[in-house]
């Protein structure tokens, strides 16, 4: 249905750098024209480090400004913004009261847990904001809930899980070149991702006797992770294999050659990791830490290991259970009732952006 006249402005990282949070207002932004809306995109994303990184986004949040200002005679505007973890809620406050005055309707779409963990003031700012008859989007029920706990929460908050953004699988997964059971780790390679406790996971596995190989993917983001990575292959040639950076249509590839995804991350901001959906899309078994929304999904598809416990060597026992248990067989893809509630959440955050909620 057309949307003629509705204008809408999507503040929000697009890839580059590819994310969780980049590919879902790039998705999100593409639905929007699908749709008809009148759409003004401003991406806050800086592949950049430092000071640099920092003038970026001061300078994104300046052109959002600025159109926020130039639209204010419109009567039908909207503003879809992708709420940051860290400074940039500072930037973000401004614009949303700003937005709120001028008689935009606010919808705000959160993918971090670093405000949620650690309770901040400007996270607070953004709470109390009535969003104009806007509401919030969190990822799962546990943001949701421990959102609403920490702070004083006046607009309306729905529910949309990441799932909605991931897509079938294209084909059926190919006959693999090894006997061997293949660990894999996709992210962008870092330390606070659990990259290198990935590595050391597989160093355990082998030095158990365990037949496995490391497959490992994404740019590295650190030089702790670099070393780890120089490591492997130094002593471990024959089983682990670095495949650098993939573009978006290698991963579906990539994770469907694995046996199980390793997924033990430390970040902050982790919230519901897009990849970690993926795999499971693809019916891979999936260990993760327990952070963000990923102790809500069923234990028959994904395991989770305590962050405060000794990660590696919960990890390693996981594995080691998979191998010695005969429970090596795929999942199916997704479970149903997932399937069923990612088609009304989609649409639910379509109707939240274009004001058919009512």
């Amino acid at each position: 249905m057309s949307q003629d006249g509705r204008k809408v402005l999507v503040l929000g990282p697009l890839p580059p750098p590819i994310h969780g949070a980049s590919l879902v207002t790039s998705a999100v932004a593409d639905e929007l024209l699908r749709r008809g809306a009148q759409l003004q995109v401003v991406t806050t994303a800086s592949d950049r480090s430092g000071l640099a990184y920092h003038a970026d986004r001061v300078l994104a949040h300046l052109r959002a400004l600025a159109l926020l200002i130039s639209w204010r005679a419109f009567s039908d505007k909207r503003l879809y913004l992708s709420v940051a973890g860290g400074y940039g809620l500072a930037y973000q406050a401004v614009l949303i009261g700003l937005a709120v005055r001028l008689g935009f309707v606010v919808v705000l779409h959160h993918h971090s847990f670093a405000y949620i963990n650690t309770p901040s003031h400007l996270a607070r700012v953004i709470a109390r904001s009535s969003l104009g008859d806007g509401c919030h989007v969190f990822l799962c029920d546990r943001m949701r809930n421990r959102f609403a706990s920490t702070y004083e929460l006046r607009a309306r908050a729905i529910v949309v899980n990441n799932a909605a953004f991931v897509r079938p699988p294209l084909e059926r997964r190919r006959q693999k070149a090894t006997n061997r059971f293949i660990l894999g780790h996709l992210s962008n390679l870092s330390v606070d991702k659990g990259s290198v406790s990935a590595i050391q996971v597989f160093h355990r596995l082998v030095a158990e006797g365990a037949d496995v190989e490391l497959h490992l993917a994404g740019p590295i983001q650190d030089a702790a992770t670099l070393r780890a990575v120089n490591a492997a292959k130094g002593s471990h040639a024959e089983r682990f294999r670095y495949y650098g950076p993939l573009s978006r249509d290698k991963v579906e590839g990539f994770l469907q050659n694995l046996d199980v995804f390793l997924f033990p991350s430390a970040y902050k901001n982790e919230a519901q990791p897009l990849v970690v959906l993926e795999a499971l899309a693809q019916g891979v078994p999936t260990v993760t830490t327990d952070v963000g929304c990923l102790p809500e999904f069923p234990q028959g598809m994904c395991v989770t290991v305590p962050l405060e416990s000794d990660v590696v060597a919960g990890f390693t026992a996981c594995v080691r259970g998979l191998l010695t248990s005969n429970r090596l067989t795929r999942l199916p893809v997704m479970i149903p009732e997932e399937q069923k509630s990612t088609g009304r959440s989609a649409s639910a955050l379509w109707d939240e952006i274009l004001g058919q909620h009512e």
